[in-house]
């Protein structure tokens, strides 16, 4: 720039300048509250003036040159324009910049899977909306040419191969990048749960549940005995399939069917059969307290059985709560030796409090399941009382004594051998003796009977005697006894 001074200073006009827009911080974006500021300048004579549009629209500037922008919303995004003047010479240029303001979408992305074409193919669903801009989103094991911006649909049609495998949708967003992961399932194994109600007509409705471990959801087809309940009457199934009605039931043809449930779902299908029984007990127990004036019945049903509810029954003596203020002498001594009702349950309950028991007398308990106005078999009969089995008391006195008994056991153990061992010690010494001198008893023996019988008279040999004169001496007449002392 040339100056020309003369009495003052004179300089031709003269710009403005190609101008300088700078962005303050640096980014190539801004998140949702953030703050920032712009600034503009150029060469020229005289200096031009600064004004600032955004998108097209003027925007104020309390600054020269600057434009400040607090917290920074996503409607701010956009082009801003410095425009600088000379005002001299009514010359004029113009420079621009692009300000992005961003903002993640809510939480998180969430995915799903559902079935299609009639349960033969699978609809993975990938959502994550809202934000400025859109996440972008894909299936990278499905798909990688698809994508979707804040939503993806992507549909497999032989989906067989992808029973337990783990599906991830990604979620990018310049602000953040998330997933969400899915894993589709075939149906599992299942139990059929059965359940009994009584209606306001008095009738049993039966409610057969088969809920199926599945993803996506299952959908189930009933039949009775072979046939589809969609052409039987009677019958009605829930809108989600798991649940099939029988209007009034008839208890006592209740294993005369099979009602079979199959769950299906596009990886597989899995059926179970269900036969119904009557009313029935499988398991009763009675617990009373320490005292005995308190019980508590517990039970289980079998899974199958159709049960609305129970009578608890007592058989002894009346208890504060029964209504027995009114009965004659011989009504209350012959419920002493029959059942009565004292309470009646629900039929989803598996349990019974009874209190006000005499702890001195005896009393039987039982519960009868029932269906509707159809009593099944009672439970065994639950004693409790004198006679009537371990109180509370004494099932704990036991407990304790066991251990006892395992204590004066072991001392029992410790004692004997050292008793012995003394006992062993505080004998007196023997010497061997010689068996011959122990045994050598001087005895007088019983002569024997050929001894003491005497000797029988020689035979007459006078007929055969030789002449006097060969004889030398006279015969003995006798044996002498003989005495015989033995040695042992």
């Amino acid at each position: 720039m040339i100056c020309i001074h003369l009495r003052q200073s004179y300089c031709p006009a003269y710009g403005p300048d190609q101008p300088t827009l700078d962005v303050s911080p640096t980014k190539s974006f801004f998140v949702l509250g953030e703050s920032l500021s712009l600034s503009c300048s150029a060469q020229g004579e005289p200096l031009p003036s600064v004004s600032w549009a955004f998108n097209g629209q003027a925007v104020p500037s309390t600054r020269p040159g600057t434009l400040q922008i607090t917290n920074a919303q996503t409607n701010q995004s956009g082009a801003y324009t410095c425009m600088l003047k000379n005002d001299k010479t009514g010359s004029q240029v113009n420079k621009s910049v692009t300000v992005n303001v961003y903002e993640s979408p809510a939480g998180s992305p969430v995915c799903s899977v559902h079935a299609a074409d009639g349960n033969s193919a699978l609809h993975y669903r990938c959502g994550w909306p809202g934000g400025t801009p859109e996440a972008q989103l894909t299936f990278p094991a499905l798909s990688t040419a698809s994508t979707g911006l804040g939503e993806l649909n992507l549909t497999v049609d032989d989906p067989l191969d992808l029973d337990g495998m783990e599906v991830s949708c990604l979620a990018h967003h310049p602000v953040h990048q998330k997933q969400c992961n899915i894993t589709a399932r075939k149906t599992a194994g299942f139990l059929p749960s059965v359940s009994a109600m009584v209606d306001a007509d008095g009738r049993v409705v039966v409610v057969i549940g088969c809920v199926a471990e599945a993803t996506p959801n299952a959908t189930v087809i009933w039949a009775r005995s072979g046939q589809d309940v969609a052409s039987l009457t009677g019958y009605e199934v829930s809108d989600d399939t798991t649940w099939l009605h029988i209007g009034n039931f008839n208890v006592s043809t209740a294993g005369l069917h099979t009602y079979t449930c199959t769950a299906v779902n596009p990886l597989g299908s899995h059926s179970r059969d269900t036969v119904l029984s009557g009313p029935a007990i499988s398991d009763a127990s009675l617990f009373p307290n320490e005292e005995g004036t308190v019980i508590t019945l517990t039970w289980e049903v079998p899974s199958t059985s159709i049960v609305t509810g129970f009578d608890v029954q007592v058989k002894g003596p009346d208890l504060p709560h029964s209504s027995t203020t009114n009965r004659t002498v011989s009504h209350s001594q012959r419920a002493k030796t029959e059942y009565r009702t004292i309470m009646v349950r629900p039929g989803d309950s598996r349990s019974a409090d009874i209190s006000g028991l005499d702890p001195k007398s005896r009393y039987n308990f039982r519960v009868v399941p029932k269906a509707g106005r159809r009593a099944g078999e009672p439970s065994e009969q639950l004693p409790t009382g004198p006679g009537g089995g371990l109180s509370g008391a004494a099932i704990a006195g036991i407990a304790a004594g066991i251990p006892c008994s395992l204590l004066v056991l072991l001392l029992l153990c410790l004692i004997f051998p050292c008793v012995f061992y003394h006992k062993k010690r505080s004998r007196k010494a023997r010497y061997p003796v010689s068996r011959a001198v122990e045994k050598a008893v001087t005895t007088m023996s019983t002569p024997h009977q050929l001894l003491t019988g005497g000797l029988k008279l020689p035979p007459d040999y006078s007929n055969h005697q030789p002449p006097a004169i060969e004889r030398s001496a006279p015969l003995p007449s006798a044996a002498p006894a003989v005495r015989m002392a033995t040695t042992v």
